[in-house]
C-alpha cells in the first residue's frame, strides 16, 4: 500500500546520492522523475501540482546564489 502524500507544495531534501534517493521515492511513492540536474539534483513529481526537489548536500556551494 502507498503512503499517503497529500499536502505537499514543493519540498527540498539534501542528499548524499541524488540517484539512489531518487530510486529510493521512485520505488516507495510511485513517483516520476520530470527534472533531472545530474549529480546536482532532481525534481520528483509528487502529485498534479506539487514536487520534491532532491539536491546533493553541498553540490550548491561553489555557484553564484547557493541554494
Amino acid at each position: 500500500m502507498r503512503p499517503s502524500t497529500q499536502g505537499f507544495l514543493e519540498s527540498s531534501l539534501y542528499v548524499a546520492d541524488v540517484a539512489a534517493s531518487a530510486e529510493f521515492y521512485g520505488k516507495l511513492f510511485e513517483f516520476p522523475i520530470v527534472g533531472d540536474s545530474g549529480e546536482r539534483g532532481c525534481a520528483i513529481k509528487t502529485g498534479d501540482r506539487q514536487v520534491l526537489l532532491l539536491f546533493k548536500k553541498g553540490a550548491s556551494r561553489s555557484i553564484r546564489s547557493p541554494h
